[in-house]
């Protein structure tokens, strides 16, 4: 029984993180003037483009003080406040040039970097 309220604690908190994760890529990732690049021979490819993101460093600084002060104990009273604030347009990062990289395997194209869409997201590329 205890097992089971466990695991559907932790279900919960990682579908109310992934819903906030998808609202923040719908409200800032942004791209644009993509072009793509395949080298049959060493069977890898790319896309660049101009990209944008979460701004993380804006985010923390305005966010930070109030989730670990007056919601430091209560991860729904965080998740709430970040939900509150997502939307605001002084998070969206400037544009910034990205080369995403992939590699053809098992007769697919895959990501090098599988968690691609989640450092986009929080802005790990726009440096």
């Amino acid at each position: 029984e205890m097992l089971r309220s466990l695991v559907g604690s932790e279900m919960c908190i990682r579908d109310r993180y992934s819903a906030t994760l998808a609202s923040i890529f719908d409200n800032y990732v942004t791209y644009n003037n993509l072009t793509e690049k395949a080298d049959k021979e060493t069977r890898t490819g790319s896309v660049t483009g101009t990209f944008t993101a979460l701004d993380m460093e804006k985010f923390n600084e305005k966010t930070d003080s109030k989730i670990n002060s007056e919601f430091k104990n209560d991860y729904n009273a965080q998740m709430d406040y970040i939900d509150s604030v997502i939307g605001d347009k002084e998070f969206k990062s400037k544009e910034f040039e990205y080369t995403i990289e992939f590699k053809y395997v098992n007769e697919q194209w895959t990501l090098t970097d599988k968690n691609f869409l989640i450092l986009l997201t929080l802005g790990y590329y726009n440096k």
